[in-house]
């Protein structure tokens, strides 16, 4: 008999429980969806072709929405050869930080990369050195209107040679820099 009522207050402090955990729950995420709803995300495709064909030289399609862990966006250049390095999709990618920027983008990151600071910029961009043996590729991010940019190129003959393939990365993310920033 002992047992039958230990076992019933039991389950009644357990329902309860779970009754408050799903208030707060459900409290938490109105809040949440309250206050994603007044700041919404930036547009995926939020770069101007233009712009891109300028930097580059060289024509880009449309951006192209594409699923991650954020809002992301592929460009592709149009025309371009990979014998002449005008081959290749620009990323960009928003996600909003769940704390201090700095360790978000260690965690979003993952082991092994660097953040190199480029001095006086106004969004705190970085240069994403990239570890873990994955050859070096032009990545840059900064933080603009609360969100994480992420811009990388992908599919650049760069070479072989680490000296030469670091110099021709550092020479794009320059460019990257470059770029108008969004939001």
């Amino acid at each position: 008999m002992f047992e039958f009522i230990v076992n019933r207050v039991l389950n009644t402090v357990a329902r309860s429980m779970q009754a408050i955990c799903g208030v707060v729950f459900l409290t938490a995420l109105g809040c949440w969806t309250t206050a994603s709803s007044a700041q919404s995300a930036p547009p995926a495709c939020a770069l101007k072709v233009e712009d891109l064909a300028k930097l580059f030289g060289v024509a880009f399609e449309a951006g192209v929405p594409e699923p991650a862990i954020g809002t992301s966006c592929r460009y592709q250049t149009r025309g371009g050869s990979s014998k002449n390095d005008t081959d290749f999709s620009l990323f960009l990618l928003f996600t909003k930080p769940s704390g201090p920027v700095a360790e978000f983008r260690k965690l979003m990151g993952g082991p092994g990369h660097q953040y190199v600071e480029f001095a006086g910029d106004a969004d705190r961009a970085v240069w994403v050195k990239h570890g873990g043996g994955v050859a070096p590729f032009p990545s840059i991010s900064y933080e603009r209107g609360g969100y994480l940019v992420e811009v990388k190129i992908a599919g650049l003959g760069l070479g072989t040679d680490a000296n030469a393939r670091a110099a021709r990365v550092g020479e794009i993310n320059q460019r990257l820099l470059k770029l108008p920033r969004v939001p």
